[in-house]
């Protein structure tokens, strides 16, 4: 179950009515105890371990993202500097530059736009995914059908349309994990059901140099 802003999750018991509803969506049972008519209703029972979740929501505030690693390969200041001009332009509408230890999150339309959702109905909005870390999230896309981040910053007609995952090598050129051959890795085939590729691709207008630019940029994040 993905919140979808059809409910509030802004304090600690929304937060917990949410993950226990994703439970429940998952693997958790629940026993709902019958009453009669005029008997007071029972409270259902409930494998949901509610105090646990409430332990793991607030241990997950104090975590933050993983900075990008400079002995795998430094980043380049001015390609950064140009890269955070075009994510300025281009990207924070969406993805919002999140400080560390601040949980806001923009809302977004679902209908492929780029504008926020301030009148979109519930149903129609989700959470956009600040960025931060984004360099260690490979591969992209919320079926991982985009193997790094350079080829996300393709239209989706120009990105592969299958590649081998499984490889534990990183790429730092290219922000992903390698695509070769190598012991354990298998075929991802975007033309099967499921596995498409398509969508978060307003890039047409980006150079082969900006597209370098923000990837140096997104590994500052």
């Amino acid at each position: 179950m993905q919140w979808n802003g059809s409910a509030e999750n802004g304090n600690d018991i929304e937060r917990l009515g949410r993950n226990v509803g994703e439970v429940l969506g998952v693997f958790a049972q629940t026993q709902f105890r019958a009453s009669s008519l005029l008997e007071i209703p029972r409270p259902a029972r409930t494998s949901a371990r509610r105090l646990h979740q409430a332990r793991l929501e607030n241990h997950l505030k104090t975590l933050w993202s993983p900075e990008w690693p400079e002995h795998i390969g430094k980043i380049d200041a001015a390609k950064k500097e140009a890269g955070r001009i075009l994510y300025q332009s281009n990207c924070v509408r969406c993805h919002e530059i999140v400080r560390h230890g601040l949980q806001t999150i923009q809302l977004l339309k679902t209908n492929g736009g780029t504008s926020t959702a301030a009148s979109a109905p519930p149903s129609l909005k989700y959470k956009a995914a600040p960025l931060a870390g984004i360099w260690a999230t490979a591969p992209y896309l919320h079926n991982g059908s985009v193997p790094n981040l350079y080829e996300l910053l393709h239209s989706a007609q120009e990105r592969p349309k299958t590649f081998l995952v499984g490889s534990s090598q990183f790429d730092p050129g290219k922000v992903g994990f390698r695509t070769e051959q190598a012991l354990g890795t298998t075929l991802f085939d975007t033309s099967k059901p499921g596995n498409s590729n398509a969508g978060h691709d307003m890039y047409g207008d980006f150079s082969e140099e900006e597209r370098w630019q923000l990837v140096e940029y997104l590994k500052s994040l």
